[in-house]
């Protein structure tokens, strides 16, 4: 709703096809002659996605710490915590490596793409576990249950894909091998030392 709402104020203030898309709102600004509400949009925007970032960044850490913890990566490194700050220094180093990386290698448009088909089919798998956890395990304690399920999840799911799918092909072919990468982890590592695996 945002996203049509503001694309609606931008047509109105430029043609849809002098709309800059890599900062459209500001450009949108600038052509009018708002040269304050630029600057404002700019540094809200810079302000936004270095917050994004750095809490991407700061969970990434914590994530792999809880899947070390689950047996699901090597505890030994994932699952260590430094003595004086206890937080997973050695993981927190090995994601922002991999982020620096990342954006000094590759184009913009490419990491957004990457971020946003990663990201939408995250939220996919998440909707449909709500689904499948219905049925396998009716009578698990939910202190923060879906409502109306299973209308909710499965429109999150259907909405999730349909996003997916605006996204090119190539972007597709990225998703498979990371996803991939990620299973031969899996099925090599952890799911062999899964606590969840071993307790069942």
């Amino acid at each position: 709703i945002l996203y049509v709402m503001v694309a609606g104020v931008l047509t109105g203030m430029v043609p849809y096809n002098e709309i800059d898309k890599d900062a459209p709102v500001a450009t949108a600004f600038e052509q009018v002659g708002f040269k304050s509400a630029e600057f404002i949009v700019t540094v809200g925007a810079l302000a936004g996605i270095t917050s994004v970032l750095l809490v991407m960044m700061m969970g990434q850490p914590r994530i792999f710490l809880a899947m070390a913890r689950d047996g699901l990566l090597p505890y030994s490194f994932f699952g260590a915590v430094h003595k004086k700050f206890r937080t997973p220094h050695l993981s927190t180093v090995l994601t922002g490596l991999v982020v620096a990386t990342a954006a000094s290698l590759l184009p913009l448009s490419i990491l957004a793409e990457l971020v946003s088909i990663g990201t939408l089919f995250a939220f996919a798998l998440v909707c449909g576990s709500v689904l499948v956890l219905r049925i396998a395990d009716p009578d698990r304690r939910r202190p923060f249950a879906c409502p109306f399920s299973p209308w909710f999840p499965g429109l999150g799911v259907l909405l999730c894909v349909l996003l997916m799918m605006s996204l090119p092909g190539e972007n597709w072919l990225r998703l498979v091998i990371w996803l991939a990468i990620g299973l031969v982890i899996y099925f090599c590592d952890g799911y062999w030392h899964s606590k969840l695996r071993r307790q069942s």
